[in-house]
C-alpha cells in the first residue's frame, strides 16, 4: 500500500518498490491518495482488515510537501509553508504473533465540518485551507468518538497507557490533550517529532510510533490522526 497526498503520477510510488526491492510484482497493490495526515493509519486499517484472512502487507508513506511551497500572503498557506515538511516511512504488518498487536482500527468522519480542512490543487500547486475553528471542532467531537471506539473494545480512556497523536500543529495537540484530559506529558513524543521533523503528513505517525517502540514501554496504546473529510483515524495497539 502506498500513501501520499503531495504528488499524483502513474505509475507512482509502487514503481521503485517493484523494480528495486524484493517485493513480488504479483502482490495486491493499493494507492491511498489525498487522505492527508490520516493516510498512514488508514493504510494500517486496510492491512488489518486483510490480516483477518491471514494476509499481511507493506505500507510505504511518502510526502514531498516542499513541491508545493507557495509565495503568498494568505495566512492559511503561510501556515502550511511553515508547518509541513518532506518525509517518508515504511511499515510491515503480518498476521504472525509479535510484541506489537493491532487490536482494532476505526475511521470516523465528520462531514458537516469538511470545509475546515481542505487540500486542493490550483494553478500554483497544492493549497491548504485550515479553519481557525478546527482545534475547537476536534476538542468537541474527538472525545465521544474515542470513547465509543474504546468501549467497543472493552476499555476506556482511563485504561489507555500511551497516546500517539499526529501533530497537525501545536493547537491540535493542545485540543486533544485537554479534551481527553490526558496527563501533561502524554503527547511528548508527538511534540518532539513535530519540533524536529515538522508535520510530514501521512508518515508522521510512523515516526512517532518508531520512537515509542524504541522506548521499550508496553501496555495499551491509541494512535490517532486527522484528515480531510473531516476524518478521525484511530488504531488501538497492545504492546507486550
Amino acid at each position: 500500500i502506498t500513501v501520499s497526498c503531495t504528488h499524483a503520477s502513474a505509475p507512482g510510488l509502487e514503481r521503485p518498490i517493484f523494480t528495486q526491492t524484493a517485493v513480488r510484482p504479483s502482490v495486491d497493490r493499493w494507492n491511498l491518495g489525498f487522505m492527508g495526515c490520516s493516510g498512514g493509519l488508514a493504510a494500517m486499517r486496510l492491512v488489518h482488515h486483510a490480516s483477518g484472512r491471514g494476509r499481511g502487507g507493506l505500507i510505504v508513506a511518502c510526502e514531498l510537501s516542499s513541491l508545493h511551497f507557495q509565495y503568498t500572503d494568505n495566512l492559511d498557506q503561510l501556515t502550511a509553508n511553515v508547518l509541513f515538511a518532506d518525509g517518508a516511512a515504511a511499515m510491515t504488518i503480518t498476521p504472525q504473533r509479535s510484541a506489537v498487536r493491532v487490536v482494532d482500527c476505526r475511521c470516523a468522519t465528520l462531514p458537516e465540518y469538511a470545509g475546515q480542512m481542505v487540500w486542493f490543487a490550483d494553478d500554483h500547486g497544492l493549497r491548504l485551507d485550515l479553519s481557525q475553528d478546527l482545534p475547537d471542532t476536534i476538542a468537541a467531537h474527538v472525545p465521544p468518538v474515542v470513547a465509543q471506539f474504546l468501549a467497543d473494545n472493552g476499555t476506556s480512556s482511563e485504561a489507555i497507557e500511551h497516546w500517539l497523536v499526529h501533530p497537525g500543529g501545536p493547537q491540535i495537540l493542545d485540543s486533544v490533550e485537554h479534551s481527553l484530559a490526558l496527563p501533561t506529558d502524554a503527547l511528548r513524543l508527538s511534540r518532539s517529532v513535530l519540533k524536529r521533523y515538522g508535520n510530514m503528513s501521512s508518515p508522521t505517525i510512523f515516526f512517532i510510533l518508531r520512537e515509542f517502540l524504541e522506548t521499550r514501554m508496553d501496555g495499551s496504546c491509541v494512535a490517532m490522526a486527522f484528515g480531510p473529510g473531516l476524518t478521525v483515524e484511530l488504531v488501538l495497539l497492545d504492546i507486550r
